[in-house]
């Protein structure tokens, strides 16, 4: 089974680098505890535009993104598990290209350019957060201290998906 892994933020917008934290425990996670050798595991980070970021996506049986969220519904530090579904109605932006398009179109398009599901299984780990207009490369208090709560429950779920 081959799984991508995708952090995804821009590093200097203080809460929005969450998932690239993230994913970089993560990575120290797989090191030192790898899964089985049939399973190849790639670990990205990213602050690429909705259509270069499913791109990434071909060719992977399973796809699992971590990013913030601002819904302003959730506690900050508080983790949400979705699906692109999750997205299909959803009000999201991108600040970095007004061109692109969201998350679910985004899929939708490469689904139709490439006539199937890009991967069978794509998770996103949304995570509250409460700065992410600001320039800076400090997380707030919340979420520093959560990253490693954070990872280990995404490496459990994988976990527990691949080792069925």
């Amino acid at each position: 089974m081959k799984i991508l892994i995708v952090g995804l933020g821009n590093p200097i917008l203080s809460d929005d680098a969450i998932g690239l934290h993230v994913v970089r425990k993560i990575n120290k996670y797989i090191q030192s505890s790898p899964l089985p050798k049939e399973h190849q595991i790639d670990i990205i980070e990213e602050s690429a535009n909705s259509l270069e970021l499913v791109e990434k996506f071909l060719g992977y049986d399973k796809v699992v993104i971590v990013d913030s969220l601002k819904t302003n519904k959730l506690a900050v530090g508080e983790i949400a598990k979705l699906t692109p579904k999750s997205f299909e109605k959803a009000n999201t932006r991108n600040v970095s290209n007004p061109h692109d398009v969201d998350f679910y179109s985004a899929i939708k398009v490469l689904k139709e350019i490439f006539g199937k599901d890009i991967t069978g299984d794509i998770t996103i780990y949304g995570i509250e957060v409460r700065n992410i207009h600001e320039f800076g490369e400090k997380l707030s208090p919340e979420l520093i201290e959560k990253i490693d709560i954070y990872a280990k429950l995404i490496m459990e779920d994988i976990k527990k998906s691949v080792l069925k």
